[in-house]
């Protein structure tokens, strides 16, 4: 049988996380005689898991998600950074942790600035009539301000790139702060999809688009000239720190994991649960026994684990090609067969149907070489695969 989440408290040193398992499974059905049983998945009690009728469920307790990182010091430098800039535009592909690191700096600077900070995601049909900025924004966060450029606040806007074509809100409000305007909101906005050049938004003819210095944009990796503590993939202290909670992993497989996920939080977590699921890992979890790289190689290299990645973790398979869309283009099939042999994509976008779409859907990640050309490469070794 199975049940919902588990409730079980994990405790390491003085911190507390809840368990990470999603859905626990049990070998027999639920009795009255059977309150003892554990969890194949993640070896904790039935009574510790919800949405099992005839069992009470366990007291609910607020702690933190075990698999995502606070980034203090993530949070903090991009905070700083802001502060001198005035606007940063943050691009990463899905589940590389933009929508985390927007909720972590909004809470951040609601708890030690005393600016007014509003955290909201756009949809299409704000922009459809292209109204003032004005307007959109008033819409938005339901306030009323006479020009949005003169109010002292901070504006934390996720999925920004269904705003690119909104030429008001671009170059008469997002270009006029970036300009070196030492006054008005700050802004900072989280894309799926951008140019990694100085210019995120080509606006209307004849117009000059938004420049953005290197400060003032952040990847999914340290860009040059830029900050280096700034960027949306774990740090190699981060990742240890969230690989630390839910189980004993030696440190040839913390390594190895981190080749394979280069610190992308969504990919992080789809292994950490793919793991979690494994029945090879299962003893080593249920001892609490460190597993090392030996103990995991054969599943990591085991379809079984591809097959977990792709049926378990709804947030990743978001960075992934679906099925339907693989079927539905030959021609999108030869375009991936292309960049898995060379490692990159060196078309222009406006010429390349199959890369654009690639790129909008966040299946590729747009890179400046050092020479200052665009490639378009898989955001991970994991999605390379």
């Amino acid at each position: 049988m199975s049940s919902g989440s588990c409730n079980h408290i994990v405790q390491v040193a003085d911190l507390k996380y809840s368990c990470v398992c999603e859905a626990g499974r049990f070998d027999y059905d639920v009795g009255t005689e059977q309150l003892s049983a554990t969890c194949t998945m993640c070896t904790h009690p039935i009574t510790s898991h919800s949405s099992v009728s005839t069992l009470a469920k366990a007291d609910c307790v607020d702690v933190p998600d075990p698999l995502v990182s606070l980034r203090s010091d993530t949070v903090c430098a991009l905070w700083k950074q802001l502060q001198g800039v005035r606007v940063i535009h943050v691009r990463g592909t899905p589940t590389s942790g933009k929508s985390t690191i927007a909720k972590l700096l909004h809470e951040h600077i609601l708890l030690n600035s005393s600016y007014p900070a509003y955290l909201f995601s756009w949809k299409e049909d704000y922009f459809t009539m292209n109204r003032p900025y004005n307007d959109i924004l008033n819409i938005k966060v339901t306030k009323r301000e006479r020009d949005w450029r003169d109010y002292e606040c901070v504006l934390l806007i996720d999925e920004a790139q269904l705003s690119y074509n909104c030429d008001t809100l671009w170059n008469d409000f997002i270009k006029f702060q970036a300009s070196g305007r030492i006054t008005g909101p700050y802004i900072i906005l989280f894309s799926s999809y951008g140019s990694p050049s100085p210019t995120p938004a080509v606006g209307p003819p004849g117009s000059a688009p938004v420049q953005l210095r290197a400060s003032q944009r952040v990847s999914v990796r340290p860009l040059a000239e830029n900050n280096q503590s700034v960027f949306l993939y774990f740090t190699r202290a981060e990742y240890d720190d969230v690989l630390q909670r839910p189980f004993l992993l030696a440190k040839d497989l913390r390594d190895y994991i981190w080749e394979l996920s280069a610190g992308h939080p969504g990919a992080v977590r789809a292994i950490i649960k793919s793991l979690l699921e494994a029945r090879e890992i299962r003893p080593f979890r249920k001892q609490g026994l460190y597993i090392n790289l030996a103990n995991a190689a054969d599943y990591l290299h085991s379809q079984d684990f591809y097959k977990c990645l792709l049926t378990g973790s709804e947030a990743y398979k978001r960075s992934l090609p679906r099925k339907n869309d693989l079927q539905n283009s030959p021609r999108l099939i030869k375009f991936i067969q292309k960049v898995l042999a060379t490692g990159q994509s060196e078309d222009l976008l406006e010429e390349c149907e199959d890369l654009a779409g690639c790129y909008k859907k966040g299946w590729l990640q747009a890179e400046l070489t050092s020479e200052g050309k665009t490639v378009y490469v898989f955001p991970t070794l994991l999605h390379q695969r």
